[in-house]
């Protein structure tokens, strides 16, 4: 006589989850156990531009279409306090995860994005509400992204930096869903030093000089986490982070 089962071990929507199957003979009870992710968010392409000529908008195209469903996020630097939207030839909907603007520099930084987005070759457009003396933008695919309301936590900071490992910081948030996409976003407000990804992140798109760098990792397991960088001098600097969920 023998019997078998599936048990299935883990709360959280989205994974990992542990599955245990479990066969019982007569040579005795035999269990095997597995542990899976499901959903995970990947990067699949990014593409940046910056003019230093006083304009109300600046666009980028991405190399190669745009897949359906995928996650569509821009970083955008500017001069001035002015406000800023996203669009992009698709007509996807684009929403603001933050926009920080410092006084003493007179500068500004924001990362917004799309989600479920149209398939297609397509430029991304950020657009200000007065002409800026320079803009910057770098714009980032992912898949595997949730469709619905991805964003888990956001954190910024604006601080005077130094050259230390990792001491350009996002600050820290504490993140409730295992899988996020952790994108952080660093402005130097001067401009003229190196910008190293932080301890665990990948440097993705990064501007003149390195003035404006974005980079991610995946976050295992769900807890605090910031956005590090590392500047080659101690600039003043705007840093932002964003955690997005998987599906």
């Amino acid at each position: 006589m023998s019997s078998s089962g599936l048990f299935a071990a883990g709360t959280t929507a989205g994974g990992p989850y542990t599955v245990t199957a479990s066969s019982a003979g007569v040579n005795g009870t035999a269990a095997v156990t597995v542990t899976a992710s499901t959903g995970a968010i990947s990067y699949i392409q990014g593409a940046n531009g910056t003019s230093d000529g006083g304009a109300t908008s600046i666009s980028q195209t991405f190399a190669t279409a745009n897949s359906s469903g995928d996650l569509i996020v821009a970083a955008v630097s500017w001069g001035n306090n002015g406000t800023v939207t996203c669009s992009d030839s698709l007509g996807n909907t684009y929403a603001a995860a933050m926009t920080q603007y410092d006084s003493v520099s007179n500068q500004a930084l924001a990362i917004c994005y799309a989600t479920n987005v149209k398939a297609g070759s397509n430029t991304v457009q950020a657009s200000f509400s007065i002409s800026a003396p320079y803009r910057r933008l770098e714009i980032h695919e992912y898949s595997g992204a949730a469709t619905v309301s991805p964003v888990d936590v956001t954190k910024q900071n604006v601080a005077n930096g130094t050259t230390a490992g990792d001491a350009i910081t996002s600050g820290s948030g504490t993140t409730i869903a295992n899988g996020d996409l952790i994108f952080g976003a660093v402005m130097d407000v001067t401009g003229t030093t190196s910008i190293t990804a932080g301890t665990g992140f990948v440097q993705r798109q990064s501007v003149n000089n390195k003035d404006l760098a974005t980079e991610d990792l995946i976050q295992v397991a769900a807890g605090p986490i910031a956005a590090t960088q590392t500047f080659g001098a101690a600039h003043r600097y705007l840093a932002q982070m964003v955690a997005f969920t998987h599906r």
